[in-house]
């Protein structure tokens, strides 16, 4: 059965190319149109479409205003279409905090090889978005109540309680503090929203650098990063080929390249890559950054897998690991979509499952556990 697409943008030649254009492919029905954001709200009632593609800028409702009606009123993921403009960016950043699946880029230019190009796109994001809408049907079957009571609320594998004082965030020791040297941290479709149930949880002491590798179109990130660093005790901000990772400070891979980590005496620094071809469609990619900390930190780090459909990162996860790094994938109940942690889990990447509100308690808790376990192995007596 075809996919139904309701789609919402305050141009009428719009609606009509890109409904032509959806529609071209056969697992996706366009089964309704509205041209502003009252009609949207209404059709969303009447044809109960599984995805919904909403323009921010409509009449009558703009699309920030029809999402949360229609959050109200229907589970189906929306999908924003966004301009390039800075007040584009943070309207379709905005969207995701509000509860979007996801948002794409609208074309500058109007010309058809580039709507051509979207939509191409943009029917990889409405089938994507239709597979994590029944992943979770499947797994919370209307009726089913699901209560996250902390780490690992869904999941049998968990085992850290996070059951630590806030207060402990300053008090680690020189050796603790040298447990790591990096946290390497990847997700997609659902990461924006679960990075701050996370970030703003640090103190600015925080004594590690922090790399994040969120698909995210080019130029995004950017505001993705100023967004977060305006919400956090942490400097956030992009990453710059050459710069050195600074403890303390939060660095997003910009769209459209591949980030890796090289080192520079005692510190590391940023190398990008863009000559490498998207890995499982996506530039930055997860698998390209946490396979360089592997093979440059080894087991001083903390490897970290969040929301996301797909493949991405489950590899470099896994070297992480087989290198001695402390591996974290996020728990099933708080994800948008389970797919990349759920692959991770699965191919036996992760150390430990994590709810996201825990991630900061687990890796100081991961810090002295390493302390401990190397101070252990000291004090034992050798065989001569």
């Amino acid at each position: 059965m075809a996919i139904k697409v309701l789609c919402a943008d305050d141009s009428k030649q719009v609606l009509v190319t890109l409904a032509r254009l959806l529609s071209s492919d056969p697992e996706v029905e366009v089964i309704g149109q509205a041209e502003d954001g009252e009609q949207a709200v209404r059709n969303v009632k009447n044809f109960a479409p599984d995805v919904i593609t909403l323009d921010l800028k409509m009449p009558k409702l703009d699309g920030l205003q029809a999402l949360k009606r229609i959050r109200m009123i229907s589970a189906a993921p929306v999908i924003m279409i966004s301009s390039f403009t800075q007040p584009g960016a943070l309207a379709a950043l905005e969207a995701l905090e509000l509860g979007a699946y996801g948002f794409i880029p609208k074309p500058v230019s109007g010309r058809m090889e580039d709507m051509i190009k979207m939509s191409d796109e943009l029917i990889r994001l409405i089938k994507e978005a239709d597979q994590a809408a029944k992943q979770q049907r499947h797994n919370y079957p209307p009726g089913i109540i699901t209560r996250n009571t902390g780490y690992g609320s869904a999941d049998p594998e968990s085992k850290f309680n996070g059951n630590l004082s806030p207060a402990v965030y300053s008090q680690l020791s020189t050796d603790e503090i040298d447990s790591f040297r990096a946290i390497a941290i990847g997700c997609s479709s659902g990461g924006p929203i679960t990075l701050l149930k996370i970030l703003p949880l640090l103190p600015e002491s925080f004594p590690w650098p922090i790399i994040i590798v969120q698909h995210m179109p080019k130029y995004f990130t950017a505001y993705f990063a100023e967004n977060l660093d305006r919400k956090c005790s942490l400097r956030v901000k992009e990453a710059v080929s050459g710069e050195r990772a600074r403890k303390g400070c939060v660095y997003l891979a910009p769209g459209g390249y591949h980030v890796k980590v090289a080192k520079a005496g005692e510190e590391l620094k940023f190398v990008f890559d863009g000559e490498i071809d998207p890995v499982f469609g996506a530039c930055p990619s997860v698998d390209v950054l946490m396979e360089s900390v592997a093979a440059r930190v080894g087991k001083k780090a903390v490897g970290i897998l969040l929301s996301g459909m797909g493949m991405d990162g489950v590899e470099g996860l896994l070297k992480m690991k087989q290198a001695g790094a402390v591996t974290v994938v996020q728990d099933r109940a708080s994800a948008l979509i389970y797919g990349m942690p759920g692959r991770a889990l699965e191919s036996g990447a992760a150390d430990q499952v994590v709810c996201p509100q825990d991630i900061p308690n687990f890796i100081y808790h991961s810090a002295r556990m390493r302390a401990l376990e190397k101070k252990a192995d000291s004090s034992s007596p050798t065989l001569s």
